[in-house]
């Protein structure tokens, strides 16, 4: 009886620890993977952190032209006793670029070509899924503005709930 209860809780602990290994994305001047320590992202992508706000880019006017999202948060969780470092242990799934109108259809293009992949169109975005589980979507956001998103480890059919929380002027 104590040899299965222990080989249960082993399975259990085995499977909640259900992270996909990283993939490397190289964009807009930057390499970074996907999931990746908070920490970690922090520093390859020169994030500053504000309280409810989370980890974003600079701004670029008064708009963010990077907005990341946490593992199981499609939402950043913040509050006004958190610490910067309370979240260096917890992963990005969800990395976010914007961009203006105008290079939409040369980033649908290179991006089609760098993965090997065509865009499935959605009603408000276009996605693929690489081979490695890696899903890359295109957003637009305004009629000037667009986002290219990437994300590893979160299912398929929590896409659209991610992609919710994805805009210029958060």
């Amino acid at each position: 009886m104590k040899c299965n209860l222990i080989f249960l809780i082993l399975l259990a602990l085995l499977f909640s620890c259900d992270r996909p290994s990283p993939t490397k994305i190289s964009f807009d001047g930057r390499t970074f993977e996907l999931p990746m320590r908070v920490d970690k992202a922090q520093k390859a992508l020169d994030l500053t952190y504000g309280y409810y706000a989370g980890f974003k880019g600079s701004k670029i006017s008064s708009h963010y032209s990077i907005i990341t999202q946490l593992e199981d948060h499609p939402f950043f969780p913040g509050s006004d006793t958190d610490s910067e470092e309370s979240y260096y242990n917890d992963y990005f799934v969800g990395i976010s670029f914007f961009k203006q109108t105008e290079t939409y259809k040369i980033e649908k293009n290179a991006l089609e070509k760098e993965y090997d992949k065509k865009f499935f169109p959605q009603k408000d975005f276009e996605y693929f899924e690489t081979n490695e589980g890696l899903i890359v979507v295109l957003k637009s956001i305004q009629k000037k503005q667009y986002a290219v998103c990437f994300y590893k480890g979160i299912p398929l059919d929590r896409l659209s709930e991610y992609l919710s929380f994805v805009n210029f002027r958060i």
